[in-house]
């Protein structure tokens, strides 16, 4: 073979392999496409409403958790999963796991038992929730009070003590309903005291802002206080907005004799300035 024919011989040679390579870039990248084309038949976001999960024991270990603020109108019929988890565990997910129960979204909330093993745990204010709805995650805010936070206690001045003889207790929490226009409800929390509080005391208190009629549009992830009935002079709200439906705070010390109890405003859109700290 003459150098020439080498030559054509090798040119040729190279352009198939050429070809060769590009033909199964080609072909692989069809087969990636192909895996990455969502189906018609896949399941799709039904809502990005951020819910709220407690549990529903306030003492000792807990078995069943409750999720409010459940879109009913466009999640009907899908199913909720609820994991109670400890974000200080670092050893992985099973380790970190308390908690996890299934449902159906059927109404605006759902009190779930646990499905899997641990089937009961120990609920603290430092753990987490992840929910997902149909199989997409929406953001959830876990709320918890003890039973021995949940209350109210006349205290003295300078101090903070406790006048262990004169008790306090919280009566029904009521409110004037979800309103739909304004987006917020007035909430009023009764007290009742074996005797009243005198000039030099307080009254401090924590509760919960009833849920169980809470609409779907609701949603605690942004709410707020714009209003308390006692929030002049040394009165406060003391918890944190994303503590909410959970309050807490304090009275002035000026609320002897036919003090009677609270009243609260609570937005779902808090205002630029609002009585609870942020977050």
């Amino acid at each position: 073979m003459t150098r020439r024919a080498r030559l054509v011989a090798l040119v040729a040679l190279l352009v198939t392999l050429v070809g060769f390579g590009a033909s199964q870039a080609s072909a692989a990248a069809l087969v990636l496409d192909a895996g990455m084309r969502p189906s018609s038949a896949s399941v799709t976001r039904c809502t990005a409403q951020a819910v709220t999960v407690t549990t529903t024991s306030t003492t000792g270990a807990a078995s069943q958790v409750a999720v409010t603020g459940l879109d009913t109108a466009r999640c009907a019929g899908r199913a909720v999963l609820v994991s109670v988890y400890d974000p200080t565990v670092t050893s992985g997910w099973a380790s970190a796991r308390r908690f996890t129960g299934v449902g159906t979204v059927t109404a605006t909330s759902a009190t779930l038992t646990a499905s899997t093993s641990p089937t009961s745990f120990t609920p603290s204010a430092g753990l987490k929730a992840h929910v997902t709805i149909g199989g997409w995650p929406v953001q959830a805010t876990w709320s918890y009070a003890s039973a021995a936070a949940v209350g109210c206690q006349v205290r003295t001045n300078g101090s903070g003590a406790v006048d262990t003889t004169k008790t306090c207790t919280i009566g029904t929490v009521t409110h004037s309903g979800y309103n739909t226009y304004w987006r917020h409800l007035s909430v009023q929390v009764p007290m009742t005291f074996s005797a009243p509080p005198s000039s030099n005391q307080y009254v401090t208190f924590t509760f919960a802002v009833p849920t169980a009629d809470q609409p779907a549009w609701w949603s605690w992830s942004g709410a707020g206080l714009s209003a308390y009935s006692y929030g002049s002079g040394q009165g406060a709200i003391t918890s944190s907005c994303s503590a909410l439906p959970m309050i807490s705070g304090r009275t002035p010390s000026n609320v002897w004799g036919g003090f009677t109890g609270i009243s609260l405003q609570v937005d779902m859109e808090r205002t630029a300035t609002p009585l609870c700290t942020v977050p």
